[in-house]
């Protein structure tokens, strides 16, 4: 990744070389197409969006941005910074749950997913398996989201959910997670959740418009939906072998196709998108 790194005044002219109204800063490379997406999809100005390797390189321009110093928009996961006070920038825009894939996977993504790979009509998949899946996902994880926000809180620095799903699931193959071993792994956490923590934090997720899932960590929410869709194919006797980067691809392209005014997200990101200041 090349170093993106410029003072204030050249920032302020970098849209100018580009040749766009004005320039886009985002954590990784992963979150280039979903937002340049975005701002296609919803802004009557031009972007260029820049990957600037991590968030600690995109907070250098949150807080410039904040101090006035540059005209410029950041694009970035939203985390927890909805747990607590919430800083709100119209040039700061921030992912609708943790990070963009709580966006991105969703019941009809999935299928269309399901549907590329298994090369099946679209009629074959079953609804109802999918819209099951998504509520053993939702109900076995709120504790494990309940826990990772203490983490956070208390910074404790343990790993609670973490990236990847496979400790917590039913067996090696399964695509479903297991209570009893979640419940196990947040036995043996060494810090205490006290009750007062416990209901202050369901607060603050009922304050802010979303629930439990919606704070579900992005890799590990991508590790689970790969380990259903994988099942799923191997299950209608088709090839399940997807690799990782290329089901983010897949996911992508089937989000882009079902993102419309149906997806409970699109409003948020349209009022996000349309409130963004342009000085042209």
């Amino acid at each position: 990744m090349p170093d993106l790194s410029y003072s204030s005044d050249a920032e302020n002219v970098l849209n100018k070389f580009y040749g766009v109204d004005t320039v886009v800063y985002v954590e990784g490379r992963d979150d280039v197409p979903f937002w340049e997406h975005m701002f296609s999809t919803f802004s009557d100005y031009s972007v260029k969006v820049n990957d600037v390797g991590g968030f600690p390189e995109v907070k250098k321009y949150i807080d410039k941005i904040e101090a006035g110093e540059i005209d410029a928009v950041v694009a970035c996961d939203a985390d927890f910074s909805r747990i607590g006070c919430f800083a709100a920038h119209s040039n700061i825009l921030r992912s609708y749950g943790y990070s963009i894939e709580n966006s991105m996977i969703c019941h009809k993504s999935i299928k269309k997913i399901i549907r590329a790979v298994a090369r099946v009509p679209l009629n074959s998949i079953d609804d109802s398996s999918i819209s099951n899946w998504f509520d053993q996902l939702v109900g076995s994880t709120k504790n494990l989201v309940i826990h990772d926000i203490a983490n956070h809180i208390l910074k404790k620095g343990k790993l609670v959910a973490g990236v990847d799903c496979a400790r917590f699931m039913k067996n090696k193959g399964s695509p479903e997670l297991c209570p009893a071993k979640i419940k196990k792994y947040l036995d043996q956490i060494d810090f205490k959740l006290s009750d007062r923590l416990e209901a202050d934090i369901k607060d603050s997720i009922l304050a802010s418009g979303r629930d439990e899932y919606d704070f579900l960590r992005g890799h590990f929410l991508f590790s689970v939906s790969l380990r259903y869709v994988k099942s799923i194919i191997k299950d209608m006797g088709k090839k399940s072998g997807l690799p990782i980067d290329l089901f983010f691809g897949v996911l992508f392209i089937a989000f882009e196709g079902v993102f419309s005014e149906t997806h409970s997200h699109y409003s948020y990101y349209k009022n996000i998108v349309r409130g963004v200041v342009v000085n042209t």
